[in-house]
C-alpha cells in the first residue's frame, strides 16, 4: 500500500470527527483491504455524539485495481478469505470479469470503491459492499447508447453470485430507460457487507427531476422520502446525486449527496445543515480543516478532501448526514500543512 497506515491516516482527522472513537479496528480492516489502493475514504456522523467510522477504499484500473481484485493475493488474509468466504469469492469473481478485455464491465468500469462499515471489523472476515464507477457517456439519454447498463447488469450478476434474479437486470433497465437528458448513472453498488445484499444505484439528476424518476422506477416512498429531503434545502442547486436500491420494489430508504466546488460554498452548505439540526456546530466547523495535504513519507504525500456530505433517509424517518473524506495519493512533494 501507499501509505503509512489506514489507522495512521484516521488519526488525522479532526479531533471533533474521532472523538471517542477506537481506530484500532481501522487497523484490523487494514489486513483485509487489497494490494494497490489509490485512494482512502472515511464515512463520518456528523450528528453530536456519534462517532462511527466506516472506512473506503478505491482501485483504479489505471493503476493495477483490476489485477489486483483478480488475484487477492495481498494481504495473506485475502487469499484466505477468498478460499473459504463466499462473499469474498464473489469479488474474485467480479476481479476477474474486470481483469478480462472481453468483458464489457472491463471496458466501462474505470474504478471501484471497496466500502467496509465500522461494524465489519469485529467480524472473523470483514466484507465490504462493493461501488463500480461507470464511463457514462454524456449528451442526451435518450439518444445515446446504453452499454454501461450490460456492465451495470454484469455487475449485479457477479457479486449477488446465485442470488442474482432476472428481476434485477429488468429492474436495471427500467432504471436506465427513465434517465432523460443529461442524468446519468454514476456508480452501481452491490452491498455486500451488509446482512440482506441489495443492489444501489447512484444516479445524476436535475434536482427538479428527483421524484419523477424515483416514481418512474417504482419508487414511490423513496420519491416521498427525497422530496421531504430536498424541501428543507435551502440553497439552489441544479443536480444532486440520488442513492437508491433498486428493489424491485424500491424501498423507503434514500440518500441525496451535496457536493461543493469552493471552501466557501462548503460553509454555506455546512452552516445550513447545523441550522437544520442535522449537525453538530463543532463537527461542521472542523470539516474545512481536513482539506490540504498529509506527509506519507519523504517526497511522498496524500491530498485531503471533503468530497461529499450525504443525508440519509432511513426507515425510521429520521434524516442522518454524512461527510465523505478522502485522501489520494501526491506524486510530487507535499507543501507545508494547510490549517
Amino acid at each position: 500500500m501507499w501509505f503509512t497506515g489506514i489507522a495512521e491516516l484516521a488519526s488525522h482527522l479532526p479531533s471533533e470527527i474521532q472523538e471517542g472513537t477506537d481506530l484500532e479496528p481501522l487497523r484490523r480492516l487494514e489486513a483485509f483491504v487489497p494490494e494497490g489502493a489509490q485512494a482512502i475514504g472515511f464515512e463520518c456522523r456528523l450528528a453530536h455524539g456519534s462517532h462511527a467510522i466506516d472506512l473506503g477504499v478505491a482501485l483504479t484500473r489505471a493503476q493495477g485495481g483490476r489485477g489486483s481484485l483478480a488475484t487477492l493475493r495481498h494481504p495473506e488474509a485475502l487469499r484466505l478469505a477468498a478460499e473459504q468466504h463466499p462473499r469474498w469469492q464473489a469479488i474474485h469473481d467480479f476481479g476477474v470479469l474486470w481483469h478480462d478485455p472481453r468483458s464489457v464491465v472491463h471496458a466501462w468500469v474505470p474504478f471501484v470503491f471497496l466500502e467496509y462499515d465500522a461494524s465489519e471489523a469485529a467480524r472473523a472476515v470483514p466484507v465490504p459492499s462493493i461501488f463500480a464507477a461507470l464511463d457514462s457517456p454524456l449528451g442526451d439519454a435518450e439518444s445515446r447508447g446504453c452499454p454501461e447498463l450490460a456492465a451495470a447488469q454484469q455487475v449485479g450478476a457477479a457479486l449477488l453470485a446465485g442470488s442474482a434474479q432476472p428481476a434485477h437486470a429488468e429492474q436495471l433497465e427500467l432504471c436506465w430507460l427513465s434517465l432523460r437528458g443529461e442524468s446519468r448513472v454514476l456508480h452501481v453498488a452491490v452491498m455486500l457487507g451488509r446482512a440482506v445484499r441489495t443492489i444501489r444505484l447512484s444516479v445524476l439528476l436535475p434536482i427538479d427531476r428527483v421524484r419523477h424518476y424515483l416514481e418512474s422506477v417504482g419508487g414511490c416512498e423513496a420519491a416521498a422520502a427525497a422530496h421531504e429531503i430536498t424541501r428543507r434545502l435551502r440553497s439552489p442547486r441544479e443536480t444532486l446525486q440520488l442513492d437508491f436500491e433498486i428493489g424491485p420494489p424500491v424501498p423507503g430508504r434514500v440518500g441525496v449527496g451535496l457536493r461543493a466546488d469552493d471552501p466557501h460554498s462548503w460553509r454555506e452548505i455546512l452552516a445550513e445543515l447545523v441550522a437544520l439540526g442535522l449537525a453538530d456546530r463543532d463537527k461542521a466547523a472542523s470539516l474545512l480543516r481536513w482539506q490540504g495535504h498529509t506527509s506519507i513519507a519523504p517526497g511522498e504525500s496524500a491530498v485531503r478532501e471533503l468530497s461529499h456530505i450525504k443525508l440519509a433517509y432511513g426507515p425510521t424517518g429520521a434524516i442522518e448526514a454524512k461527510a465523505y473524506l478522502g485522501a489520494t495519493r501526491a506524486r510530487s512533494p507535499a507543501p507545508p500543512e494547510s490549517c
